[in-house]
């Protein structure tokens, strides 16, 4: 499994919106996807957003479509994605909860 870390600076709240109304469903239905965490700074000012793949071809393959809903999030919200890195999952465990 694949994690790809986006950076985040820019206010958290209109980041998660964002997130529920832009990415989640930009993504959601792609092959290979297994999941979506979206970690907010307690001061409000970063987020982290956190995809995971099945495999490193599946995130290699959503790249392009990443690269399209980036600008459509940093208009909507002000802020901007500053650093994208990817990750091995070396542990993966989470239950589902509405947030």
């Amino acid at each position: 499994m694949v994690a790809r870390v986006n950076f985040f600076e820019g206010p958290s709240e209109g980041a998660r919106q964002a997130t529920r109304e832009l990415v989640w469903p930009g993504i959601r239905d792609l092959e290979g996807y297994r999941g979506y965490i979206v970690l907010l700074s307690p001061d409000g000012d970063r987020a982290l957003g956190i995809t995971l793949w099945q495999s490193e071809q599946a995130e290699e393959a959503s790249r392009h479509v990443a690269e399209t809903i980036r600008p459509r999030l940093e208009a909507a919200t002000g802020g901007k994605v500053v650093k994208v890195e990817r990750y091995q999952v070396g542990f993966f465990d989470v239950t589902s909860e509405e947030t």
